[in-house]
């Protein structure tokens, strides 16, 4: 079994394990740089109520080409993570949610993700902050977005037993 496959059904186990803790209540998907691609790639195995990429990609081979790969070579890397036919697909809301000094995936990787979802997809474009400074150095520049849209979606009718505290 291929490296991608073993990541792809360890993010499904993952998810169907979270699932069975919390029937009934909506489970977001959050993909994050290398996540981002095993994230679009799981999304027609799973039900997911909510997609959110971070600092992603648009494909495996496009990640290379931008990362440096010349792409007449890309053709040699396997044809894994392309985001097009599930993100064309997803029914959920998406947020693509980027960083403006992203040096490893350009900015227009996020634009080209939201347009596959057929205009129902949000981008944001964090100023100021590089690609890997969200999960080294989190600020609520970058995850206030995120947890905003997470914190307003409405609970599942038989959620109604979770415990919920603050105001």
């Amino acid at each position: 079994m291929s490296a991608w496959s073993r990541c792809e059904r360890n993010a499904v186990s993952a998810f169907e394990f979270l699932a069975s803790l919390l029937p009934g209540v909506p489970i977001s998907l959050l993909g994050f740089s290398l996540g981002s691609g095993v994230a679009t790639a799981i999304l027609q195995r799973i039900q997911v109520d909510r997609l959110i990429l971070g600092s992603a990609f648009t494909s495996f081979r496009d990640a290379a080409c931008a990362l440096g790969l010349p792409r007449a070579f890309a053709s040699v890397l396997p044809p894994v993570w392309d985001s097009e036919e599930p993100l064309r697909e997803c029914a959920a809301p998406v947020l693509v949610i980027h960083c403006e000094r992203d040096r490893l995936f350009p900015v227009r990787m996020a634009a080209e993700l939201a347009s596959r979802c057929g205009g129902s997809a949000e981008v944001v474009v964090v100023p100021g902050q590089a690609h890997n400074e969200p999960f080294y150095r989190p600020q609520m520049s970058y995850w206030g977005h995120i947890l905003s849209r997470l914190l307003d979606y409405p609970p599942a009718p038989s959620a109604s037993n979770i415990r919920r505290e603050g105001p």
